[in-house]
């Protein structure tokens, strides 16, 4: 099987021991994505809603890289540092899937903190490729 490792030039570059996304065979795996934009810089300092919006870009944008996008992801994985941040959430990520019709299966978890302090959410993908 053929495994395939790709870093989108329009996003920023990721640390050394990691690729944003995997090809293997016809499967596609999206790393955790944050409102970290091209500059390092976080967008969206304490806006849940401004970084779900930058994350859920990023994600399409690694799916476009590698061949898919949103109709084909079949698990998403969503971290939040806020319980209280879910239905912001719920509201944008309705925008990419929900509206299309497009329901993967999905977990999300709490967690006491991300990468950086300032990192709201993160959210993970597994698509097929069409």
């Amino acid at each position: 099987m053929t495994i395939e490792r790709i870093n989108p030039s329009s996003m920023r570059p990721p640390a050394e021991y990691y690729a944003h996304v995997t090809k293997a065979g016809n499967m596609v795996f999206v790393a955790g994505q944050a409102a970290v934009g091209k500059d390092n810089k976080m967008v969206g300092v304490n806006d849940i809603t401004a970084q779900a919006e930058e994350v859920f870009s990023q994600l399409q944008e690694c799916l476009r890289a590698a061949g898919t996008d949103l109709s084909h992801v079949v698990k998403l994985n969503t971290f939040l540092t806020r319980p209280e941040d879910n239905r912001p959430v719920a509201a944008v990520r309705s925008k990419y899937f929900r509206a299309a019709g497009l329901l993967p299966a999905s977990t999300m978890v709490i967690v006491s903190r991300l990468a950086r302090p300032e990192m709201l959410i993160e959210v993970e993908c597994i698509a097929v490729l069409p």
